[in-house]
């Protein structure tokens, strides 16, 4: 609806928006009506870019290049510091970012010869992470690859500390790991964290 009264209201020309790609495939839906342009600067869910539009402009990279990259890191740190890590968790946020995501690291874990121990999901508005990651520390994963926004990022970060559960290596999925104000709030709980950005 705001897109709409953007467009036919404020008479916009161009829209520069969403954080979310949730949020941008309903909104680049009506862009897409009015023909007007719709450039998506940071979302990633793989599927907004195949709808066909003429209209939508994606200037980062999906989620399934981001999941290959991290499985390529995981595989190069194996390589240079003879680590060995097999076991791969997935932890994601249930809307599109997340659950595209989750679809992409299962698939390029395995490609990469990573067997997925734990694929945990919970609702991107959650306050309490506890049950998850009591449910992922059960599975025991060398690797943590967790798929959140800052506010879930840093209630992950809390939680896994609170449980003591600290596996080898957390390689995020991008969103909230790379907000400063995760990093600002996390201080040295978030280092060695490491997190794909976005080019």
């Amino acid at each position: 609806a705001e897109t709409e009264r953007m467009i036919t209201e404020e008479k916009v020309d161009l829209l520069v928006c969403a954080y979310s790609s949730a949020c941008a495939a309903t909104a680049s839906q009506v862009a897409e009506r009015y023909g007007v342009p719709y450039i998506a600067p940071c979302v990633t869910a793989p599927n907004l870019t195949e709808m066909g539009y003429k209209t939508f402009f994606r200037l980062s990279p999906t989620d399934q290049l981001c999941a290959k990259e991290i499985m390529q890191f995981i595989t190069e740190m194996n390589q240079k510091y003879n680590t060995n890590y097999t076991r791969i968790a997935s932890l994601y946020e249930n809307t599109l970012f997340g659950t595209q995501s989750d679809t992409y690291i299962k698939q390029y874990a395995l490609e990469y010869k990573f067997r997925v121990v734990a694929s945990v999901a919970y609702p991107n508005s959650t306050a309490d992470l506890t049950a998850e990651i009591q449910t992922l520390k059960a599975a025991n994963p060398e690797v943590l690859v967790p798929t959140s926004y800052a506010a879930d990022a840093l209630l992950t970060v809390r939680t896994l500390k609170d449980l003591d559960f600290a596996p080898a290596a957390i390689v995020a999925q991008g969103g909230g790991y790379y907000d400063a104000a995760f990093q600002k709030e996390v201080g040295p709980n978030g280092d060695y964290i490491f997190c794909r950005d976005n080019f």
